[in-house]
């Protein structure tokens, strides 16, 4: 019987096989049909594989869009159709940055996701998280093209400190977000749902499943447990791809930027250096100037920089030309970067190790660039100064200009040194009021002098101070020098919303709600204030 029940499948199958549709469009047809009978979102993922393109047949306002071969599970309905509308009309000036840092940013990262064998299309969740800025900031504290918070890039090995931050490393913080979306997506078995995690948060899903009874994200849609930010995520994401990969079909430019021609331009020539300039108002503030306290000092203690025999051993002149024989060729590869004004372009970098602390003006300066085009192709290294605790620190410069900064740099007559402030301590003095009589982090200063944040300072101590001991003379006021902390965008402290037809503004600051009435139409401006 099973004998004779499998003879009749098999002879089943081969007639579907002989009949089944030859035309690309009947492909389609079945395929979008298939997908549209799932009933949760793992049968679609199970159907789709990350991994493999499946061409969809998506339609947007009647017309079929183009170009539907993705390889994470895009769809049409109206939550993504709104997004659509939304890059297409009111957001396509800013749709329009973020395509133009993409020629950079995606070419770089598609490799990345390869090789961790990950979904590519994943690159769209950068450009929805940050525009492909990895200088971008939100007001939750999150940092990156992949908008990391403090804790979550620690946990997938990511530097985050007052000296360095690596969720604005571009490869160091996409290898930890796919590092972390395919976490979510075994956990869960749905690109939606680890989508929605990366933006809600792992637990706030996980409760949502346990809550709705449900696997479905279109389905934890429709009840108000998620907020709307969360909602938005996923169809935020599929209408980016969509847009980003059929341009042209919704009006954009198919390129924007010819990123080789540029790129590759007068590699050889030298770029000249801008000559920072000096705010007096804001350094003349400065407490060294007044207080006899705060003294320079020649050079760093003995137990932070290497001897002057070992730096004779190290810089002597066959030592560099073996370091330049031992460096790799490294490839073509053009690693994008965003400047403090938004703009994106690409450069081929190449590494080099230095030794730790450093000041970044002195290392500009030998690799032939300005200050600010250092940093913007180091968008870790947030202070003039590497981390005074480490000996050595990885420093990337453009690789054309690599033999030159090498033979510069570690040339013996090259002024390698880097002078902190030094700060006699007073009596009654802790590490957080000598931190803000110098208006800095009192972190660095603790860290650097070996003393608990929380504590006092010892009277009549030589403490260190992330400051340069001639920053008065320097080519940079401290803001320059970003000695600062940057400010947190802040959300919008007032509320409205229209409640008998008058505006209520509420102000979260204070503790008892504040009603003040705005008059609507018809009511003059002598109307009640409560």
């Amino acid at each position: 019987m099973n004998k004779s029940l499998s003879v009749l499948v098999l002879s089943v199958v081969a007639f579907g096989c002989a009949t089944a549709p030859t035309t690309e469009q009947d492909v389609n047809l079945k395929n979008a049909k298939a997908a549209a009978e799932a009933t949760t979102i793992e049968q679609i993922v199970t159907s789709t594989q990350p991994t493999e393109r499946v061409p969809l047949l998506l339609t947007y306002k009647g017309e079929r869009i183009p170009n539907t071969a993705f390889d994470l599970p895009v769809e049409m309905n109206p939550a993504v159709e709104k997004w659509i509308h939304y890059f297409t009309g009111k957001g396509r000036e800013r749709f329009e940055h973020y395509l133009a840092r993409s020629e950079y940013f995606i070419p770089f990262l598609k490799p990345v996701l390869q090789q961790a064998k990950a979904p590519e299309d994943l690159v769209y969740l950068a450009m929805i998280e940050s525009g492909f800025n990895n200088r971008a900031r939100s007001h939750a504290k999150a940092v990156g093209a992949w908008q990391f918070i403090p804790g979550t890039g620690r946990r997938y090995g990511l530097s985050v400190n007052w000296w360095v931050d690596e969720r604005r490393d571009v490869l160091k913080s996409t290898q930890a977000a796919v590092q972390f979306l395919k976490e979510l997506n075994n956990q869960y078995g749905s690109w939606h749902l680890a989508a929605a995690a990366y933006n809600a948060g792992p637990g706030k899903i996980q409760r949502a499943i346990r809550k709705h009874k449900t696997t479905d994200f279109w389905e934890m849609c429709r009840y108000r447990y998620l907020k709307p930010e969360t909602k938005n995520y996923v169809p935020k994401l599929f209408a980016a791809a969509i847009v980003a990969k059929n341009r042209q079909h919704f009006g954009f430019k198919e390129h924007y930027v010819d990123e080789l021609k540029e790129a590759n331009a007068d590699k050889n020539s030298v770029v000249g250096r801008v000559a920072p300039t000096t705010d007096e108002a804001e350094l003349a503030k400065l407490p060294d100037q007044l207080d006899e306290d705060a003294k320079p000092i020649a050079s760093l203690p003995e137990d932070k920089v290497a001897s002057d025999d070992d730096d004779d051993a190290l810089l002597a002149e066959d030592s560099v030309e073996k370091m330049l024989k031992a460096l790799p060729n490294d490839d073509n590869v053009l690693t994008p970067h965003v400047n403090k004004n938004g703009a994106a372009s690409g450069e081929v970098l190449t590494v080099v190790d230095i030794p730790s602390p450093a000041n970044l003006l002195q290392v500009a300066k030998a690799a032939g660039m300005s200050y600010n085009d250092f940093k913007s192709m180091n968008p870790e290294l947030l202070r003039w100064v590497t981390p005074p605790q480490m000996k050595q620190y990885r420093i990337k410069v453009p690789l054309h200009a690599r033999d030159s900064f090498i033979r510069t740099y570690f040339a013996k007559d090259f002024d390698r040194s880097v002078d902190f402030l030094q700060y006699k301590a007073r009596r009654g003095d802790s590490v957080k009021s000598i931190a803000r009589r110098f208006k800095i982090n009192p972190d660095p200063v603790a860290q650097m002098n070996g003393i608990n944040v929380k504590s006092m300072a010892p009277a009549g101590r030589m403490l260190e101070l992330p400051i340069p001991r001639d920053h008065v003379r320097s080519l940079a006021s401290l803001k320059e020098l970003e000695l600062y902390d940057p400010p947190d965008p802040k959300r919008p402290r007032i509320r409205r919303s229209r409640k008998g037809g008058r505006r209520v503004e509420q102000t979260r600051r204070q503790k008892t709600t504040a009603l003040r009435y705005k008059p609507s139409h018809g009511q003059s401006k002598s109307s009640k204030t409560l």
